[in-house]
């Protein structure tokens, strides 16, 4: 079993014998990913589908599928993974361009 004690605290005295064992502060944060999260501002509400989306980065985007990644419509707004690569670019290209007849924004999410 483990025991987490703050710094300035005192073990209860039921527990006679501890063994300590610190844990190791991180040197560096770890590497940033090879994907990045776009915003698009259309959602389920406008009628766009995860198909859409894709189609519409993969069309108009100029993307290829494997620089493409996971797809999440909320009401109002969609979020799309995609390579951070070709992020800038890309917003480049999309933003003001029309998704099923409604012109959308685009930006990246920090």
């Amino acid at each position: 079993a483990y025991v987490l004690q703050q710094v300035q605290t005192s073990l209860p005295a039921y527990l006679e014998q501890v063994q300590t064992f610190r844990i190791p502060a991180a040197d560096s944060p770890p590497p940033p990913t090879d994907m990045t999260t776009l915003y698009i501002s259309a959602g389920r509400k406008d009628k766009i589908s995860k198909g859409d989306i894709a189609g519409f980065l993969h069309t108009i985007g100029k993307l290829p599928a494997e620089a493409v990644g996971r797809i999440e419509l909320q009401r109002e707004s969609t979020y799309a993974a995609v390579s951070r690569k070709q992020v800038y670019s890309l917003i480049a290209l999309l933003n003001g361009q029309k998704v099923k007849g409604r012109k959308v924004k685009v930006a990246e999410v920090e």
